[in-house]
């Protein structure tokens, strides 16, 4: 096995602090505002976040190489690669949003049509002329 020369693990170390960073920034600070605790159990479920994250990243990167190789590159061409990309871009911007809104009502960032057993109110009727 080859061993990490210095820059080896600068760039390892670096993609660490940016994980670990992205994953406060996004989950571990809303959750100590709203609770003012970190749990164990949150703590494992951040860790599962990362992993997820990670493979995530993996697969998408591999789908972007596919299709680049399926559309002779065309998919370089910026324009051209972020409107055939764009659903794989919603999607790693999303996911985490969704992954935050299983902690509770108050981390759900999308809006809800209203409560469920909600009517609308029917127009009232003119009074009758005398």
């Amino acid at each position: 096995m080859a061993k990490l020369n210095r820059n080896d693990k600068f760039v390892i170390a670096l993609i660490l602090l940016m994980a670990i960073l992205n994953t406060i920034s996004g989950l571990v600070i809303k959750q100590y505002w709203t609770y003012g605790i970190i749990t164990w159990a949150f703590v494992a479920t951040i860790v599962i976040y990362i992993l997820v994250k990670i493979v995530v990243s993996i697969v998408v990167l591999m789908l972007i190489f596919l299709a680049c190789c399926l559309t002779c590159c065309c998919v370089m061409i910026p324009y051209v690669g972020t409107v055939i990309l764009l659903p794989l871009w919603v999607f790693l911007r999303a996911w985490p949003v969704y992954f935050l809104g299983q902690f509770g009502p108050e981390y759900s960032r999308f809006a809800t049509l209203g409560p469920a057993g909600e009517t609308v109110a029917e127009p009232a009727s003119p009074a009758p002329a005398d």
